[in-house]
């Protein structure tokens, strides 16, 4: 029997935007248009939930029809073809109905993101791609995968959130191993199983299984293929709410703006 070495494919590429209201900023919006243009040969899926669809139809459309693909949540979840477990969908379907439920500001985008934290290690996600926040870009490169189980990064210095995620799709073993361990921990996050009512959101590393964790290489900067490729952002902050509505919001993005010129030099080198 031939068993794949797993590896992470960087050609693939999921993103989440949660947001009760339905409202999708002109900001990630244009900075999926510049993804794809930039990587064309790339896929880009873009999960949304379904307020999006509905009263961001107008940015929904542009994007499909630059080559992004769009997947609204509740209707994945409702077929369930990536066979989750039914324990992490009412999960993530409690998450979701907090961040529905919440008038305030800054408990509904703290509640967003943790329903996103739980979305992002789904089978549903991991099976279009490495997962990335929508501060996460990627520039020109031409390395295809990396040879490793798991991946993720977060910002320099920031060891308690995570802003990259991937788990090796390709190998069985690897997927069956990691999904069954994390709905052992989602059962029995303390000494006693619990139900998904009783379920509370996590933020960050805490839904991994802690003997993954130890088995990762952290932070996205140690990959030597991909260290120079990608640059992230902290306007999706969701410790201080104010700040990170205005960022989003913004017109000018200086993100973006510095993606454009790295990837400027990149093709004059090419061309030299």
């Amino acid at each position: 029997m031939f068993i794949k070495s797993p590896c992470i494919d960087l050609t693939r590429h999921s993103k989440i935007w949660i947001n009760p209201d339905g409202e999708i900023p002109k900001k990630i919006v244009e900075r999926l248009k510049w993804q794809k243009e930039t990587r064309p040969r790339d896929a880009i899926t873009l999960f949304v939930n379904r307020a999006c669809e509905d009263k961001s139809n107008s940015a929904v459309e542009s994007l499909r029809a630059c080559g992004v693909k769009i997947k609204i949540i509740e209707l994945c979840l409702e077929k369930n073809e990536k066979q989750d477990d039914p324990f992490i969908i009412a999960c993530f379907n409690k998450a979701l109905d907090i961040a529905k439920r919440e008038k305030n500001l800054a408990d509904q985008v703290r509640a967003s993101v943790r329903a996103t934290n739980v979305l992002r290690l789904m089978k549903l996600v991991q099976h279009e791609g490495l997962y990335s926040d929508n501060d996460v870009l990627f520039l020109k490169f031409d390395t295809a995968s990396l040879p490793t189980p798991y991946l993720f990064g977060q910002y320099e210095g920031d060891v308690n959130d995570v802003h990259l995620f991937g788990v090796a799709i390709n190998a069985p073993l690897t997927t069956d191993y990691f999904y069954t361990r994390l709905v052992e921990k989602m059962k029995k996050p303390w000494e006693e199983e619990i139900t998904p009512d009783e379920f509370e959101p996590p933020c960050g590393l805490y839904l991994i299984p802690d003997e993954i964790i130890s088995k990762i290489q952290f932070g996205h900067l140690k990959f030597a293929e991909i260290r120079d490729c990608i640059i992230t952002g902290s306007d999706q902050s969701h410790h201080d709410i104010t700040r990170a509505k205005k960022l989003l919001n913004f017109e000018e993005d200086s993100l973006l703006d510095e993606a454009k010129s790295i990837v400027a030099s990149q093709e004059k080198q090419y061309r030299m």
